[in-house]
């Protein structure tokens, strides 16, 4: 596989990207995940990554979180401001639990939504990562990070690590199973990202 997704290309953050969902996963690892604590009403943004047209994975998780009774909003990495300034806005409101979900530069844009919404305090219930291409700094308003890596990135390194004032979980889990283009596929990742929204949003399903 040529790896064209290095620390090259995580230089050019703010072109965010991603290369995935061409290739259905054959293995299926079981994630083991800590489940975050449950929060009360949210909404899940979903960030894709390669130019808009890859990490098709995002759109699909969040049709399967939609069809779970769950808010569910799936876009592209380079909109991360917007969605930064809707999340925060719809917090200030009614307070609504935030959750982040991105793959590859999708993921990295997670990151840059995070730090953004920090200026204004604004918490982060959840992030779920897949498959980031560089390391992900956390910052403090961040209460639970579960963190995907695929082969070919844990070579690399890359993981999520906590910025100074950082209190939360983080979760570095790797799946050898899976590479880049197909992890965001990834059945067993999927089913574990739900089951960890799904418990933070146990208060809203209960309503």
């Amino acid at each position: 596989m040529k790896r064209w997704f290095g620390p090259a290309a995580a230089a050019a953050l703010v072109l965010l990207s991603g290369c995935a969902g061409f290739f259905p996963a054959t293995l299926s690892p079981t994630a083991k995940i800590t489940l975050a604590r449950p929060a009360g009403r949210g909404v899940v943004y979903l960030l894709r990554g390669g130019f808009n047209i890859f990490s098709t994975g995002m759109d699909d998780l969040a049709v399967e979180l939609r069809a779970a009774g769950v808010d569910a909003r799936s876009g592209g990495h380079a909109a991360w401001q917007e969605t930064a300034a809707a999340a925060r806005a719809r917090y200030a409101e009614d307070k609504t639990p935030i959750i982040l979900v991105g793959h590859s530069w999708g993921a990295l844009a997670a990151g840059l939504i995070a730090m953004e919404l920090e200026k204004s305090n604004t918490p982060v219930a959840l992030m779920v990562l897949y498959d980031g291409t560089d390391s992900v700094k956390i910052p403090p308003n961040v209460r639970h990070v579960i963190n995907f890596i695929s082969e070919p990135n844990i070579g690399n390194g890359y993981k999520a690590t906590g910025l100074p004032g950082f209190t939360g979980t983080i979760e570095n889990i790797p799946e050898p199973a899976y590479d880049h283009i197909n992890i965001d596929n990834a059945e067993p990742l999927h089913r574990a990202t739900i089951a960890a929204v799904l418990n933070v949003l146990k208060p809203l399903r209960r309503r």
